[in-house]
C-alpha cells in the first residue's frame, strides 16, 4: 500500500517536493524528506461496496407462520399488565403509589387484582418517592395482619437512573431473584438525564431511553410498570395518552397503559386502559377506600348509576319540577351529560316530565291490600344499586336525600308534609303512615327470603355512604336483626322477610 509523506508546515502554496528541493538544496531536502518519511501513513484501500457484511434479516413465509405454534403473551394481572413494559399514570395525590402496591401484594400472593387473575410470583418494588417510614405506614393501611404480607415481596426506596449503570444493575436483580413483576415508581426518578443525543428530539430519545428498559422485560419474559404522572385532567381528554407528562415516544414504545382518573375528594374512579395484547379495553370502575381501591365494576354502569342518583336527588331537594338547567347548575354537570342522562331516566320510568319541558319524580300508587305499602316509580331505585330496604335505619340517611327516616314512622322523610288523605308524600313518594315495617316499601310485594342489597354492600358501606361510625350503623342493624329481619353475613347484610320491625311493641 502506499505511504502519504506530508510536505513541510512552512512551505508555500502550491508547491511539491520538486520545489523544496530547488528551494533547500539537495541535502537539505533529503533530511526534510527523511523526517517526513518517519511520521508517513499507510493508506488502506476502502472495501469495496459489495464486500461490507449484510445485516442477516429473519424472514418468514405467511403459511408457515400461521401454522406456527407460538407462545402467547403471558400477564402478571390478566388484562391489565402484560409481559413487557407498561405505564400505570394518573395526576399528582389520586392513589397511584397505593395502586401499584396493591398490585404488587396480589402478584406477590397470587390473588386476583381487580377481579382479574394474576400470575403468582416474585416482585420487586422501587417507591424511590417514599422514605421506609412512609413505605411501611402504607404498607400497614393496606395490610393490617403481618401474617398477609408476602415473602416474595422485595423493597427499594433507592435507585440509580437507568443509565449504563443503573440499567446493568436492573438487568442484574431480575436475572437473579427471577422477579415477575418489577414497578418502577416513578420514571421521572430513573429517567437518565442529558442523554440527549446531537441530532435527536425529545420524541426520538424518549423512544431510545425506554426501549432500554423494554429490552429488559423482554429478555426474562417478565413484566416491568414505569408509573408515570399524567396533566391534571387529562384523563379525562378524549385521547387521554395525549396528555402523559413528556412526549408520546413513551406511549409509542410500552406494551400496555393504565391510568387512573379520580377527582381528590371523590370516592369512585375510573381505570382506563389500552394496550398491544389487550382483549378487552373497556374502563373499569374503582371506588377509593382510603386508602387503596377496591374494584367496582363496569365503569360505564357505575358512573351512570351515580349520576342519576345525583340527579334524582337534586329534583327531590327541589320539591318541584325543574328545569334541565336547573340540575345542571345544582349538581354541576355538563349540560349535554344531564339531558341525556334525564331522557334516558324518562324512557326508564325515574322522572317524568311537564307540558313546559320541567323534570319531577312521578308520585305514582299501585294497586294494594290493606297491609302493604304503595309504590311508586322510585322502587327502580333498586335497580341503581341504592342501599335497597335500609333506609329506615334510625337517624341515618344513607341514601343521601334531605332529612332522615326514623323507626317507627315508616319512609317519613324530616321535610315531608301530609296530604289530606292522611299520606305523607315525600323524596321517597307516598306511603301509608301505619307502622308495619320500614323495609317493604323498598320492596314490591314482600321481601323474599336471603335476598342481598345489590353489589352486597356491607357494614361499611353504609358507614361511609350516611357519614356516621360503622358502630353507628352495628348498633341499628342489631335491632333490627332482634326482629329477624336482616341477617349478617360477616360484614355483609341479608334481608330477611317478615313485618316485624324495632319498638313495635313500645307504648
Amino acid at each position: 500500500y502506499g505511504a502519504v509523506v506530508e510536505l513541510p508546515e512552512d512551505r508555500e502554496k502550491n508547491t511539491d517536493w520538486d520545489d523544496e528541493l530547488r528551494r533547500h538544496g539537495i541535502e537539505p531536502a533529503k533530511a526534510l524528506f527523511r523526517e517526513a518519511w518517519s511520521k508517513a501513513t499507510v493508506k488502506q484501500p476502502e472495501t469495496p461496496e459489495e464486500e461490507k457484511p449484510k445485516a442477516r434479516l429473519k424472514k418468514f413465509n405467511a403459511v408457515d407462520l400461521y401454522r406456527a405454534n407460538l407462545r402467547s403473551p403471558s400477564w402478571a394481572i390478566d388484562q391489565l399488565i402484560p409481559e413487557g413494559l407498561s405505564v400505570v399514570a394518573s395526576p399528582p395525590k389520586v392513589g397511584k403509589s397505593y395502586f401499584v402496591l396493591q398490585a404488587a401484594i396480589a402478584v406477590a400472593r397470587g390473588v386476583p387484582f381487580l377481579g382479574q387473575r394474576t400470575t403468582k410470583g416474585p416482585v420487586l418494588l422501587l417507591s424511590l418517592e417514599d422514605t421506609e417510614i412512609r413505605l411501611r405506614k402504607r404498607l400497614v393501611q393496606v395490610i393490617p395482619d403481618l401474617r398477609d404480607i408476602p415473602e416474595n415481596l422485595d423493597m427499594m426506596t433507592e435507585f440509580p437512573r437507568l443509565d449504563e449503570d443503573g440499567l446493568s444493575i436492573l438487568d442484574d436483580e431480575i436475572k437473579r431473584n427471577g422477579y415477575r413483576l418489577v414497578i418502577i415508581d416513578t420514571w421521572g426518578k430513573t429517567k437518565p438525564v442529558g442523554q440527549t443525543k446531537r441530532g435527536e428530539n425529545v420524541y426520538e430519545t424518549d423512544v431510545r431511553l425506554v426501549s432500554e428498559v423494554k429490552k429488559i422485560a423482554d429478555r426474562y419474559e417478565t413484566s416491568i410498570i414505569l408509573v408515570h404522572h399524567l396533566k391534571k385532567g387529562g384523563s379525562r381528554e378524549p385521547d387521554w395518552l395525549e396528555s402523559l407528562s413528556g412526549s408520546m415516544g413513551l406511549s409509542a414504545t410500552v406494551d400496555g397503559l393504565l391510568a387512573i382518573e379520580r377527582d381528590r375528594k371523590a370516592v369512585l374512579g375510573i381505570l382506563k386502559r389500552t394496550g398491544r395484547d389487550l382483549e378487552d379495553d373497556e374502563d373499569i370502575g374503582l371506588k377509593w377506600l382510603q386508602p387503596g381501591w377496591e374494584f367496582n365494576g363496569d365503569a360505564r354502569e357505575m358512573m351512570q348509576s351515580a349520576a342519576r342518583k345525583e340527579i334524582l336527588s337534586s329534583i327531590a331537594r327541589a320539591k318541584e319540577p325543574v328545569t334541565p338547567k336547573y340540575v345542571v347548575l345544582d349538581t354541576g354537570g355538563k349540560d349535554s351529560t344531564i339531558r341525556v342522562h334525564l331522557m334516558n331516566m324518562k324512557n326508564a320510568g325515574l322522572v317524568a316530565v311537564t307540558s313546559d319541558g320541567k323534570y319531577y319524580i312521578p308520585q305514582k300508587e299501585e294497586p294494594s291490600d290493606d297491609n302493604a305499602y304503595p309504590v311508586n316509580s322510585l322502587n327502580a331505585l333498586n335497580g341503581l344499586n341504592a342501599v335497597n330496604g335500609l333506609n329506615g335505619l334510625n337517624g341515618l340517611n344513607v341514601y343521601g336525600a334531605e332529612g332522615t327516616l326514623n323507626a317507627p314512622v315508616n319512609a317519613i322523610n324530616a321535610s315531608d308534609t301530609n296530604d289530606s288523605d292522611g299520606s305523607v308524600y315525600g323524596v321517597y313518594g307516598v306511603y301509608d303512615k301505619r307502622t308495619t315495617g320500614n323495609l317493604e316499601p323498598f320492596f314490591p310485594g314482600g321481601l323474599k327470603t336471603g335476598l342481598s342489597i345489590p353489589r352486597g354492600y356491607s357494614v361499611s358501606d353504609l358507614a361511609s355512604r350516611a357519614g356516621v361510625s360503622v358502630e353507628a350503623v352495628q348498633e341499628e342493624l342489631s335491632r333490627w336483626e332482634e326482629c329477624k329481619r336482616v341477617s349478617l353475613d360477616g360484614d355483609k347484610i341479608i334481608l330477611l322477610e317478615g313485618d316485624s320491625y324495632p319498638g313495635q311493641d313500645e307504648p
